[in-house]
């Protein structure tokens, strides 16, 4: 096992085949500006403290390692409409200091044969620390 996120698994073996790829986790710090009276000292920018962690991945899925990708793809839309919150683990490192939830999933169709069979599929996933 590779990691998870929530009900997400990480994971390739011999039969199984859903891993996150070009991992990137951004952190940001909130600030404010702060205009002197007088006109000649320049803005001074007032640290108010650290934003949410976000963390970017994409998930590539193969048929022929995946039971069902449309059913998978579905369950990203849910995760992102009812605000499905999860414990992030790359490895053994847990990420962030709470929960993460999916606030975007663009879904990529790589390959679809005959009859809309989805056979390869890469989902564009952003998670943020709530």
């Amino acid at each position: 096992m590779i990691g998870y996120w929530g009900y997400l698994m990480f994971e390739v073996n011999s039969d199984w085949w859903q891993y996150p790829a070009e991992i990137e986790r951004t952190a940001k710090g909130r600030y404010d500006t702060y205009y002197p009276a007088n006109t000649v000292d320049r803005p001074r920018r007032v640290f108010l403290g650290a934003d949410v962690g976000i963390m970017t991945f994409t998930m590539y899925l193969d048929q022929r390692f995946n039971s069902n990708i449309k059913d998978l793809l579905a369950q990203f839309v849910i995760w992102v409409n009812e605000g499905v919150a999860g414990e992030l683990v790359i490895g053994t490192k847990v990420y962030g200091h709470n929960k993460w939830v999916c606030t975007k999933a663009v879904e990529k169709f790589v390959e679809v044969l005959h009859d809309g069979i989805i056979w390869r599929a890469a989902v564009e996933v952003t998670l943020e620390e709530c």
